[in-house]
This record gives C-alpha cells, structure tokens and sequence, in this order.
C-alpha cells in the first residue's frame, strides 16, 4: 500500500485470480464486474449453488477470502450505486448514500475560495447525471437542493451551477474534454486569503487559477513526534548583523552546517566562499551575531525554498525593487504548487 505500482499488481493478480476461478467451477455468472477488489455479480444457478460457488472461491487461495452481500427487495449497493431490479427485469441505478451519511458537505460560511463552494455543487450533481438514471435523476436534484440550502448555499447559485452541468452533460464527452484541455494554457496554486486572492487578473493571461488552505486541521493538532531541532532543518535562513542589516541565505542540508561553514569563511577571511565573510571584511562596524541566526521557513523542497529566499531578500531590503515577472524569471519554469507561507 501507498506504493504507485501496488494497483497495477492487484488488479493483474486479481484478473488471473478470477479467470482461473470462473473457469474451474462448472457454473458460470451471467454477468461478473470488478472494480479493484469489489465484485458485482449476475447470478442465474439459485442461492445453493451461490454458496457452492463462494466456497470454490475461497479455496483458490489462503489469502484471498470472499465475503457475498445478497439483494434486498431487489436493492443491491454497489460502491456509489444503488442498483434497483425493476419489473421487466432490466437493472435501474440511483445515487446510493450509506445510513450513517450526514448530509454534511463544505459550509457556504466557510474560508475556501467561492470556486471551491461552487465545484462541491458542480460535482455534486454531476454525480448525479453520473450514476442516476432517467427515473431517479428528478428525486436526486431535489434531495441535493435540499441538502446544499441546510449546508449554507444560495439556492440562485445552487440552480445556475445545475443548469451549467445540464448544460455540459447535453453535449458529447469528446467535446468536453477537448474544451477543457484547451481552456487555459498554464495552472497555479496558491493560498487562498479572503478579500485578495479573488483578483482575475491571471484569468485575463489564461491562467487557471486553484486555491488551497494555509491553515489545516493537521497544523493545528500536535503530532504524536518530537520536533526536529531547528539547526538540523533544511530551508531559509537569517543570519544578523550589528549595523544592522541581515543575510538571507537557503540550505539543502541542516542549518547548523551551513551556518559553522559562514562563520569558518568569515575566521580565515575566505571572502569567495561566503557573502557574510565578504561583508564582514568590508569595513569597520561590522559583527556577524552566528548566535542569533534564525530559521524563516523550513522547506526541503528546491524551487519553494528558492522563491521564499527571494522573497525575504526583497523584504528585508526594502531599497531593493523586485518585481514579481523578475522574481520568477530568475527562479527558472516553475509550477507553483506548494505552499507559500508569508509569515512564519
């Protein structure tokens, strides 16, 4: 688990598993559909021979145990599913929410970006024209107007969503994938702050825009390790001097280490080895406080680090303009997709 290939080996194990097994036992499903290790099956042979044919499965390998989950009043889940017999015995299908649901979905009040609100409706329903069928598609949308207007949502906004996926599911798949692909020519995520970060003015450059939270659950509970000492991180740093000024500096290794190798240039006057040796040799007035160094951000990744590092040079020497087309041409073609924390 949590490897990319251990999909690919189940489902290779798992179709060689289940070609053997259908093979070696004398009666045959009249329909069997897996997806990953759930099993959706048709089966003619009577509930006898059903459980015959669980105990063939199960003998195939120590391992792999099966467990059957039967119709009731001719209901059966599957997945996200609810498959329904009907009368002239062709299978309807429906949304299927398991009885523990809540009906709780991201609040309307919430701090996420109003993209984010507006595509938990846009999924929602097209969930719906996913799964339901033409029979329980009507019931579907009214059960989720009913359950986006108690989570917050303006219902003119809940109905203008809809119809935009109403209006996207009348047209052919082809078309629509083509027309995403199409739509923007470069993507960047950034954190999302109430009041600044809805400009549109990457919109205008056909730039996608996506937004994540700065502030997560995970940051504000306690992890159950203990915290790596700060000199042992990797990631941007401050060093102080007494006239007053500060190097910013960013580390792949510990900063500890980074930091005996400024101080051992600025002993044995190595001014080429370091920037802080070369200022403190400058002139007179001018103590290196190693002490003092301070962490800014820690970060172990090579394109963030480079960007934050920009950033607190620029913010800490406010006689230095630095646009922000100057910032990233100097950091080579980067996709912003990480974190950007301002304030420490």
């Amino acid at each position: 688990m949590g490897s990319p290939l251990s999909p690919v080996m189940a489902n290779l194990f798992m179709e060689d598993f289940e070609a053997k097994a259908i093979e070696t036992y004398q009666k045959k499903p009249k329909l069997w559909l897996r997806y990953v290790d759930d099993t959706f099956v048709v089966w003619p042979h009577g509930a006898e021979e059903l459980d015959k044919s669980l105990c063939h499965l199960n003998q195939q390998h120590p391992r792999i145990q099966f467990t059957t989950e039967k119709e009731e009043d001719g209901k059966l889940a599957f997945l996200d599913v609810l498959v329904k017999r009907k009368g002239d015995g062709r299978l309807g299908h429906a949304v299927y929410r398991k009885p523990t649901h809540t009906d709780r979905y991201l609040m309307a009040t919430s701090h996420h970006h109003p993209a984010q609100k507006a595509s938990v409706v846009s999924s929602l329903f097209h969930r719906a024209f996913t799964i339901a069928d033409a029979e329980s598609l009507n019931a579907e949308k009214k059960q989720l107007a009913s359950v986006l207007q108690k989570n917050g949502f303006n219902m003119r906004m809940v109905l203008k969503r809809a119809d935009k996926v109403t209006r996207a599911h009348s047209r052919p798949s082809e078309q629509r994938q083509e027309e995403e692909l199409t739509k923007f020519n470069a993507r960047l995520t950034i954190p999302y702050t109430a009041g600044v970060s809805e400009s549109r003015i990457l919109r205008k450059h056909d730039v996608v825009t996506r937004y994540n939270c700065v502030t997560k659950i995970h940051n504000l509970i306690p992890g159950p390790k203990d915290n790596i000492p700060q000199d042992l991180c990797e990631g941007v740093y401050k060093v102080p001097c007494s006239c007053g000024k500060a190097y910013i500096g960013e580390t792949c290794r510990g900063m500890a280490t980074r930091i005996k190798e400024h101080a051992r240039a600025t002993k044995q006057k190595q001014l080429h080895l370091s920037a802080i040796a070369e200022h403190a040799w400058s002139g007179a007035g001018h103590s290196i406080d190693f002490e003092g160094t301070k962490m800014v951000a820690k970060d172990n990744r090579y394109y963030p680090r480079l960007i934050r590092e920009a950033l607190e040079i620029h913010k800490n020497n406010k006689d230095r303009r630095m646009s922000l087309k100057t910032l990233f041409s100097n950091s080579f073609e980067i996709t912003l997709s990480f974190n950007w924390p301002l304030r420490q």
